[in-house]
């Protein structure tokens, strides 16, 4: 008898225990390992953004990428489980909207290898490129950078429009430098497979990126290669096709693209002087609106991301 009570009192006390424990997992004072999961995927998830295309995972980060109908493309980086950073607005492509890319020879690998999240900047601290694309026929890119320390730091964001970037070390400093195109003259005069892009290369400096002119630096052309260069573009002038495109000051002239191209490449390779002497004896003396092209040019070349850094090595042509 004394036997059988004292198994009704164990069951009793263990039914008793249990009912405690539920109330408490009801009531959060205790948090069960299911809880705690369901904790973690709760701070990691963004249902407003939609469905999680992409993840990559380095130390306490995640970088996810999500998209919707309703949001298009997003990422999110996450620092020990908690948002830092959050961009919204790719619309139309769904999960390419955005991508880490690899600086290197290879910014582009394959689906089954995880990218490089290596020091661009020379400070010892991994760092994570973004590349969006809004999509179109070819425009516009965004390169979100941030470092990936300790504490979480964003360094740059670079809008490039229709040109994508390249990471490299070019001078062997262990620093990054990034290889891209200016497309400032994009649809400027003519149409955009006609409009030049000159090359440009990037440096981080302690005030964010600016132009490496030393790396761009070019030798000057000797006098018969600019010579033959004259020859050819005064050759292209009166393309009907041009007339479409270009000013009325000018349009009877039908200026050929190959004049502002040569141009942009003698600017941007630390040769501008050359670049006006250049323009001067390719136009045509018996054609208008030599001075109305020169002034058009000039504005639009101002209007530059890399005009602060490009007016330091023009001396006025004037």
């Amino acid at each position: 008898m004394q036997t059988r009570y004292r198994a009704c009192n164990k069951l009793s006390s263990v039914v008793v225990l249990l009912f405690l424990i539920l109330m408490l997992l009801e009531t959060g004072c205790v948090t069960s390992k299911k809880s705690l999961l369901a904790l973690s995927k709760a701070q990691t998830t963004t249902p407003d953004l939609g469905e999680v295309k992409s993840e990559i995972r380095f130390q306490n980060y995640i970088f996810r990428v999500f998209y919707s109908d309703e949001t298009g493309g997003s990422f999110v980086i996450y620092h020990k489980n908690k948002p830092v950073v959050r961009e919204t607005g790719v619309i139309g492509i769904s999960g390419t909207a955005y991508r880490v890319i690899s600086p290197g020879e290879d910014p582009e690998p394959p689906p089954d290898v995880s990218p490089n999240i290596i020091d661009i900047t020379g400070d010892g601290i991994p760092d994570l490129v973004v590349e969006t694309f809004s999509g179109g026929a070819h425009c516009c890119y965004t390169y979100y950078l941030y470092s990936l320390g300790k504490k979480f730091k964003p360094i740059a964001v670079l809008e490039t429009k229709d040109s994508s970037l390249r990471f490299q070390d070019l001078d062997g400093d262990s620093i990054y430098e990034i290889l891209g195109r200016d497309y400032t003259f994009a649809y400027w005069q003519t149409y955009f497979a006609d409009s030049p892009a000159p090359e440009v290369i990037l440096r981080h400096t302690g005030e964010g990126y600016h132009l490496a002119l030393d790396l761009m630096r070019k030798s000057p052309p000797s006098e018969e290669e600019l010579s033959k260069q004259i020859t050819d573009v005064r050759r292209q002038f009166g393309d009907p096709v041009m007339e479409t495109f270009q000013d009325p000051a000018w349009r009877t002239a039908r200026v050929p693209s190959s004049l502002w191209e040569t141009m942009l490449d003698l600017i941007y390779g630390g040769n501008s002087q050359v670049a006006w002497d250049f323009f001067s004896r390719a136009w045509p003396k018996n054609e208008k609106g030599e001075n109305e092209f020169l002034a058009a040019f000039k504005a639009k070349l101002q209007t530059s991301p890399y005009w602060a850094d490009l007016k330091t090595t023009m001396p006025s042509p004037e």
